[in-house]
Order: structure tokens, then sequence, then C-alpha cells
């Protein structure tokens, strides 16, 4: 629990963090060099490192996605991100592989070995990752009109079992053509704004083209994204790929 102060959050946070250091980690790492294991050593301060910065702050994970990128090979992101913990075929030889965080959820799309998109969404508090093809801006940090004036495409949903609103942007990264690809999800950081993307499916079913686009103005300057990715997909690709929320209940809960 955090505790407002700070010299008593100094004394919350570190003295753990020091007895750990002090009476585990120290003397390890001085038995494993006085067998010569220099290595092992190296690693196993690296592993606190890591432990250190994911436990006080979100700087490793940040780091961690930072080194994700479109092109990069299937074992490449296994060992990033770890072995995903669910996987299915979606056809048009696409597979999707879903790693998960305690933080975050990476949905992989792959051709063959090759990683052609993938996304994120943020499943924690505070978990605001930079986004530098939006000039610097953090996911969540603006609503999703803030973020771009008139997206490419569209696609959403209000069924019980799966709201979503995403939208794909065309971008140029690394001096080639990718689709950027935003919104919000049911199951992410934050609330789906249910009565606006109520009216946004009812507008799509029963009104005009021009409702229909008023409503999505409407929605996109008071939602939050917790949802973003990078890829070469098209939007519906995309959203075939994307858990349900009683997919990600009844993979990820725990």
């Amino acid at each position: 629990m955090f505790i407002p102060g700070k010299d008593v959050s100094k004394k919350v946070t570190l003295s753990p963090v020091k007895r750990f250091i002090d009476t585990v980690f120290v003397p390890v790492c001085v038995f494993i060099i006085s067998l010569g294991s220099f290595s092992e050593a190296f690693i196993l301060v690296e592993d606190l490192r890591n432990m250190l910065k994911s436990k006080f702050s979100n700087e490793f994970e940040y780091e961690t996605l930072a080194d994700l990128h479109v092109g990069n090979t299937n074992s490449y992101v296994d060992d990033l991100l770890g072995a995903p913990a669910a996987a299915k075929p979606l056809g048009e030889d696409i597979d999707v592989k879903y790693y998960i965080n305690d933080k975050f959820l990476v949905t992989s799309y792959f051709k063959g070995e090759r990683l052609t998109a993938y996304t994120v969404v943020a499943i924690a508090d505070g978990f605001s990752p930079s986004l530098e093809w939006y000039d610097g801006l953090t996911l969540g940090d603006k609503p999703l009109a803030e973020f771009n004036e008139q997206p490419q495409a569209f696609t959403f949903d209000n069924a019980s079992t799966n709201r979503f609103f995403i939208e794909l942007s065309p971008s140029e990264l690394s001096g080639y053509f990718q689709n950027s690809y935003f919104g919000t999800l049911q199951y992410g950081t934050g609330d789906v704004n249910q009565e606006l993307l109520n009216e946004l499916y009812n507008s799509e079913v029963f009104g005009t083209e021009e409702e229909t686009f008023e409503k999505i103005k409407a929605f996109r300057q008071v939602s939050h994204p917790n949802f973003y990715g990078q890829g070469e997909l098209d939007i519906n690709t995309i959203q075939k790929g994307l858990l349900s929320n009683g997919e990600f209940m009844n993979f990820f809960l725990r």
C-alpha cells in the first residue's frame, strides 16, 4: 500500500530491498564468484536489476516492448517475451500467439517465422508506454482524437463478451510503410465508454453513414486508449486475432 510522504515511502520500499541484497543476493554472488563462475554472477546482477526496475517502476517492461518490431523472428519474440501462453491459427497462413505479463498482453501475428504485426494491451494501472510515432505521447495520456485527427479505418463491437473500438492509421517507421493500430478494449486498463459505444453500434446498424461518423467522432473525443500496435495487416485481420473478454478471463486471470 502506498503511504504518502517522501521519508515514509523510502523506508517502505528501500528497506526490504536492502535486506534482500545484504542477506541473500551478495552472499550468493560471492559464493558463485569463489567457484570461478563470473558469468553466472553477472547474470544474477542483471536479473536483480531487472527485478527491481519491474517491482518499483515500469522501466523494464517499457524497454522490453521497445525491442519488439515488425520483422522480428518467431524465436526472437519468444526470447524477448517468454513462451506464449496461448496460440491459434488465423487462416491466410497467419498464426497468432499471446504473451502475457502482469502489466500487459502482447498479441503477435506471424507469417511463417516472421512477425508481421503485433498489438499491446495495458492491463495494469499506470502502465503507459511512450509511443514514438505519436511524438512521444504515452498510451492513455490523451483521448483518441488527440492522437489522430482522421484515421483511415475503424472496427468496433458492443457485444457483452467483446466490447472494443479499434482504428488504423498509415504510418512510416524505419523507412518502410506500416499501419498503426490504436483503441480501447474491454479487458484493458480504464473503462470502455459503454453508453457511447452502444450509441455508435446502434447508429451503424440502424442509422445513416453521417450519423455513424458523428458517433465515432463523439466516442474518440472522450475515450482514452489502452491498446496500440504496429504491422502490415489490415484492421479486420487484427480484430480477428484479438481475444474476447471471455477468452482473456479464461486464459489469463489468476
